[in-house]
Formats: structure tokens, C-alpha cells, sequence
């Protein structure tokens, strides 16, 4: 009798888990006794099972693709987090509550019919859907490219079966946003442009205006994430380059670049300074002179060549080049033969 009572005792003082615990309720003397008998903890002792979170790493191969898509689309990555909380998995009942909530979501009103194919492709033809998932790997890493986004193997893998899935093959632009907060920098700094940055920066480049490399990240995200269009980023800079080159300001604005609109004041400065014309700036102060002179009524007037060539000899630069020694040289000649030397 007094074994009985000492094992009573010690059951008494232990939860299933083997935790000593101090003086217990009723309530959980019987949630620790269910637990015990029913094969399971119940370290709050609240009559309620504990359920373990889940573990990714456990899942077979063929289901890590369900783990990258959840991770990589938030509304569905809350709905399951909050399943997994209610422990909506334990049952059919909860998983039929879970998907009903799937089938609900913004996300599978927009991309239901994909969806349900990439779904069934995989199930019936694993060899078809990974075909699927290859080409959109190469589809995921083309666009990156050409939009300056840094992306991971792991990255790539996540957007290819969204791409899949989401039907990125016809809504481009959900790509294209995915992929904007990845545009910018590669490892170590360095600036990586896209093609649009590209553009941008040889548009800027071309009518003599410069902006740090912030400047065409957050231009290109923009355009990528669908919060402003390629051509309100060319026409602010375009713009800008009228004001800055105001005797040519309509035909900037009309598309033209102000390199273009300058070709014959380079080319006489290439052949008068006897330079390469495509190491000629735009911010060089003859060319700016050239082109913000006003007339005699105060509107902008550009030189005329002959005018800018006549300025550019009394450049430092044109004393040192072939015309400069010749010329000097035929001078003193002429003078040497108006008194009969030569």
C-alpha cells in the first residue's frame, strides 16, 4: 500500500515530459494523466497538445518546390504559418479549411487556371513539368540580366516556380516586379546596370548630365516594380538637358541628343586641337560658351564654326599642336623673306 501511494505521489509531481512541477490544479493533473495515456506532451498542461513547428528540412525532395513557393508568396505564406499555428494539419478537416482559404486569396483569383495546370502537369507528367520549371529558370535569369538583378541559385529556383505557377510566361510584369528589389549592386559594391539603367545612364551620358549610380537603381526598380514608365524616367532627363542646353531645347525634348545636336562644334574641336573627338566632354566650358551666348534681343544664340574655331586658337591646347607650330612657322618664314633672307 505504501508503494502505491509513493508512485502516486511521484506521478504526481512529474509532467509526461518528466519536468518536475510544483503544486498542479485539478485541471492539469488531468491534462497531464490524458497526455500520459494519449502518447503525447503537454508542457503548459492546459489540455492542449503541443505541436511541434514544422521542419522544411524534413521534406522529401519532391517537396521542397511547395516550401519555395510559399516562402516566395506572402498572402499564401500567412495563410499557412496561420494553419500551422491552429494546427489545421492534423486533420482533413483543418488541411480542407486551409485550402479553402488558398482558393479564396487574391493570389489564386489571379492565378487559379495556372495554378491548377502547373499542378496537374506535375502529378500526371513529372518529366513535362520539369521541362516547365528548366525553361523558366533560363526565362527568370534572362530577365534578370537584362534588368541588372542579382539572384542566388536558391533565388532562381524560388522565381522559376513562380514563374510556373503564377503563369509568368503571359504577365510579365509580375516577374518583372519580383525581381525589382534585386536590381542594384553585385557582391563587393559593385554596380551592375540593366538594360533600361544602361540607357538611362548613356541618355544622361550623351546630353551631359551625370547621376550617381543610386540614381538608375532606383529608376530601374521603379520601372520593374510598375511604379513608373521607362519613358517618364527618359523624359525627366530629357528635360533637364533642354534647360541645360536651352538654344536646343525643343529638339532634346523631341528625342535628339545633345551630342548629336553638337557633332559639327566637336568635329571642328577635334581637327583644331587635333584630339579624338570621343574624348571631347560635353561640359567642356568651348562647347557650353558655343552654345549659351544670347543675341542682341537676350534669347540664346549658338556660335557659328567659324566663330568657335577663332575662340578654340586661343586655347593653351592649340599652341601644341602641328597647326599651331606651322603656322608660326610660316609667319617667321614671311618675314624672313620680306627681308630677303629666304
Amino acid at each position: 500500500m505504501s508503494s502505491m501511494s509513493e508512485e502516486t505521489t511521484q506521478e504526481e509531481r512529474e509532467d509526461f515530459t518528466g519536468v518536475p512541477n510544483k503544486e498542479l490544479t485539478k485541471k492539469q493533473r488531468q491534462a497531464r494523466r490524458a497526455a500520459k495515456k494519449g502518447d503525447y506532451t503537454d508542457r503548459d498542461l492546459n489540455g492542449v497538445p503541443d505541436r511541434d513547428e514544422l521542419d522544411w528540412d524534413v521534406l522529401s525532395e519532391d517537396w521542397q518546390w511547395i516550401r519555395d513557393l510559399i516562402a516566395e508568396i506572402p498572402e499564401i505564406e500567412g495563410l499557412f504559418e496561420e494553419a500551422v499555428a491552429e494546427g489545421a494539419f492534423e486533420s482533413q478537416t483543418g488541411i480542407n479549411g486551409f485550402i479553402n482559404k488558398v482558393i479564396d486569396s487574391e493570389w489564386w483569383k489571379e492565378t487559379g487556371p495556372s495554378a491548377r495546370e502547373a499542378f496537374a502537369t506535375r502529378s500526371s507528367d513529372p518529366a513535362a513539368y520539369a521541362q516547365l520549371l528548366e525553361d523558366a529558370r533560363v526565362a527568370v535569369q534572362s530577365r534578370a540580366n537584362e534588368l541588372g538583378a542579382q539572384l542566388d541559385s536558391g533565388t532562381i529556383e524560388r522565381l522559376a516556380n513562380r514563374y510556373v505557377v503564377d503563369g509568368w510566361d503571359q504577365r510579365g510584369y509580375l516577374m518583372d516586379r519580383a525581381l525589382s528589389d534585386k536590381i542594384g549592386m553585385a557582391e563587393g559594391g559593385q554596380y551592375v546596370a540593366g538594360d533600361f539603367a544602361e540607357q538611362l545612364r548613356r541618355t544622361a551620358m550623351n546630353n551631359g548630365l551625370q547621376y550617381d549610380d543610386q540614381y538608375y537603381i532606383s529608376a530601374a526598380r521603379s520601372v520593374a516594380s510598375g511604379l513608373r514608365s521607362e519613358e517618364s524616367w527618359l523624359r525627366d532627363i530629357r528635360e533637364e538637358a533642354a534647360s541645360y542646353w536651352p538654344v536646343y531645347g525643343d529638339q532634346i525634348r523631341s528625342g535628339v541628343d545633345a551630342r548629336q545636336l553638337l557633332s559639327g562644334y566637336i568635329n571642328v574641336m577635334s581637327r583644331t586641337l587635333e584630339i579624338d573627338p570621343m574624348s571631347i566632354d560635353l561640359d567642356d566650358p568651348y562647347l557650353r560658351q558655343a552654345t549659351t551666348s544670347l543675341d542682341d534681343s537676350g534669347k540664346p544664340r549658338a556660335q557659328s564654326l567659324w566663330e568657335f574655331q577663332q575662340a578654340l586658337r586661343d586655347d593653351p591646347r592649340w599652341m601644341n599642336t602641328d597647326q599651331a607650330v606651322k603656322r608660326q612657322t610660316d609667319i617667321g618664314a614671311g618675314i624672313l623673306r620680306r627681308f630677303g633672307i629666304l
